[in-house]
């Protein structure tokens, strides 16, 4: 796929302090979910700020049909982003975007990445097993249909995987307007299939998850962290939707410190 095939969201500044980072959501989701709050936080502190639809999410079409997507076609689309910026960006990463970035860090180098609540390096048995708990019927439908879409086949019940209760469930409704479907196939690398390599990382990781993340558990993600041997931060009261939850801002606020820790001003 060619540059100009993926929908980029941009929020771009004329004297940048820091170095571009790349948005890159999880599954289920699309660009839009950083659009909300945190592309114009950061833009705010001197970041040029980008998000992508990956190929077969939001408004990117996909080269190939849409079941048969896999996680090496989401590392394709993040090499065809940071060949078009003029420096290797910062990645901050969601969910299953997390596990993108990480696979695509074992054959490239970054100033810095954020992961909130990625995939565990384990798989993500433990949580199919929290979304059975919580109720069988979605998780047999979506199987029945082909469309893991329905795991979450109402705004009550995805309110609860994605966001704590302190979300209104109005400002939920908008968000889950846009939830998309998700590659089966994409899912089964999730389980084990496609497997991380953390000693072929070099770039510097920082690891977030929310107390209240119905999908990943706290001990998940600092497994995770532990293994890439960076720094991990539980932020209590959170969901797994972090960058919408909300204290959106006090993770931002967190992964800015972070980053200002890392990073030499380009002024």
């Amino acid at each position: 796929m060619q540059l100009t095939d993926y929908n980029i969201y941009r929020i771009g500044i004329e004297t940048p302090i820091y170095p571009p980072i790349v948005f890159v959501h999880g599954a289920w989701h699309g660009a839009w979910c950083w659009n909300e709050f945190f592309m114009p936080y950061f833009a705010s502190l001197g970041y040029p700020t980008y998000a992508i639809d990956l190929r077969g999410h939001g408004n990117t079409r996909s080269d190939k049909p849409v079941p048969l997507l896999r996680i090496h076609d989401y590392v394709e689309d993040l090499q065809c982003i940071a060949a078009s910026l003029p420096t290797e960006p910062i990645w901050i990463a969601h969910s299953m975007g997390g596990y993108v970035v990480l696979k695509y860090l074992e054959s490239h180098t970054a100033p810095a990445a954020v992961l909130l609540a990625p995939n565990p390096i384990h798989g993500v048995m433990f949580a199919g097993l929290r979304v059975v708990r919580m109720s069988v019927a979605p998780l047999v439908l979506g199987f029945l249909t082909g469309r893991s879409l329905e795991f979450f086949q109402s705004p009550r019940y995805a309110q609860k995987v994605f966001v704590s209760s302190r979300v209104p469930p109005e400002t939920f409704q908008r968000y889950y307007a846009q939830v998309g479907d998700e590659a089966f196939l994409t899912i089964l690398d999730l389980f084990g299939v496609v497997r991380l390599r953390p000693r072929r990382n070099q770039t510097p990781l920082y690891f977030l998850s929310g107390s209240e993340d119905a999908l990943f558990a706290p001990w998940e993600i600092r497994r995770t962290a532990q293994a890439y041997q960076a720094p991990y931060q539980r932020v209590d009261g959170t969901g797994h939707d972090m960058m919408l939850d909300a204290d959106w801002q006090l993770v931002a606020d967190m992964i800015h410190g972070w980053l200002e820790s890392r990073l030499n001003p380009l002024l």
